[in-house]
């Protein structure tokens, strides 16, 4: 069971930080609005 919840908090880390960065992309009134899909592909890599 430990290894179901390290592979779960993981990739809810991922998941939180990826969507975060492309909502910080994609709103307006946020400092990386316009960033591109570079910064979107930066981060998710």
């Amino acid at each position: 069971m430990e290894a179901f919840v390290a592979e779960f908090v993981g990739t809810s880390l991922l998941l939180a930080l990826g969507c975060g960065v492309v909502a910080n992309v994609v709103l307006p009134g946020t400092k990386g609005h316009g960033g591109g899909w570079m910064v979107i592909t930066t981060a998710w890599a």
